[in-house]
């Protein structure tokens, strides 16, 4: 049987994903949370493919537009470190 090396967690295309899944949750399109939060439909989806450029300033807004569980967005900038304890915990 071949051996599967298994690589590093990429926090960034899980934060790619989450902030789309955020998004269909709440049955939004990019320009929805565009509107909702002051920024243009290609700034969103820049936004969306490179999460390094995200301004906090603009993913508190987008937080709380969709209710985004905010230990993903630990878990991108501390590589899974740090959680947000929450309160049934």
């Amino acid at each position: 049987m071949p051996k599967v090396k298994l690589g590093k967690t990429d926090y960034g295309l899980i934060l790619q994903g989450e902030l789309k899944a955020a998004r269909d949750r709440h049955f939004m399109d990019r320009k929805a949370v565009a509107k909702k939060t002051n920024r243009s439909y290609g700034t969103i989806r820049n936004y969306e493919l490179e999460p390094h450029n995200i301004p906090l300033g603009w993913l508190k807004s987008f937080i709380k537009v969709t209710n985004m569980d905010p230990n993903v967005i630990l878990n991108y900038l501390y590589e899974g470190k740090y959680h947000v304890r929450t309160e049934s915990e």
